[in-house]
């Protein structure tokens, strides 16, 4: 356990350890949340608050490169994975909705094995039928960002696989980081 980074107080052997995957949907920064679909069925705009949903990831052996750092098309497909339920679970429909593409997913430093890693998921921007996510990638142990980019998604009707409006306008925010990611977004655009 030592060697894979895990303290051999925790007593677990590597072979047993497995990816610690979750979503924490408590995690709210700004106003209160409402739940997106109780408003939509009344026919008002749909509302995004500050909310960053969280996932965990331990870093293994397979997860490594040739350097032995974690292999950036894992950690990217993490961060997709996370991208998707924040605009999943803004949107309400897992069915209603398909990524579109990545926008500027840089590493700053490499991910070593054993490393326990947070992927911190918001919704920055809304579209007429998209949904763009901000995503930074963290020590969960120190909070050290890793890395940080945007996946957007798009909106569609599940039947007919047309472009579907999605009514989600995000709130006002004075939050300085929030703003900037949105910024940044928009001149995706």
């Amino acid at each position: 356990p030592a060697s894979f980074g895990c303290p051999a107080s925790f007593g677990v052997h590597p072979a047993n350890v497995f990816i610690l995957t979750f979503l924490c949907d408590n995690i709210i920064y700004g106003k209160t949340a409402v739940h997106p679909q109780r408003m939509h069925r009344s026919g008002q705009e749909k509302h995004s608050y500050m909310k960053r949903y969280i996932s965990l990831h331990m870093i293994r052996m397979e997860h490594l490169n040739h350097h032995a750092n974690l292999y950036a098309g894992r950690g990217i497909e993490w961060m997709v994975e996370s991208a998707f339920m924040a605009a999943c679970l803004t949107h309400g429909d897992k069915n209603g909705l398909l990524y579109k593409n990545m926008h500027r997913f840089d590493f700053s430093r490499s991910v070593e094995p054993g490393d326990i890693v947070r992927y911190e998921s918001t919704v920055v921007r809304a579209g007429r039928t998209s949904l763009t996510v901000h995503v930074d990638l963290k020590n969960e142990q120190t909070g050290d960002l890793y890395a940080e980019g945007y996946a957007t998604f798009v909106t569609i009707d599940p039947e007919t696989k047309a472009p579907k409006p999605h009514g989600i306008a995000l709130d006002e925010t004075d939050d300085e980081e929030e703003m900037s990611w949105r910024k940044e977004a928009d001149a995706f655009f």
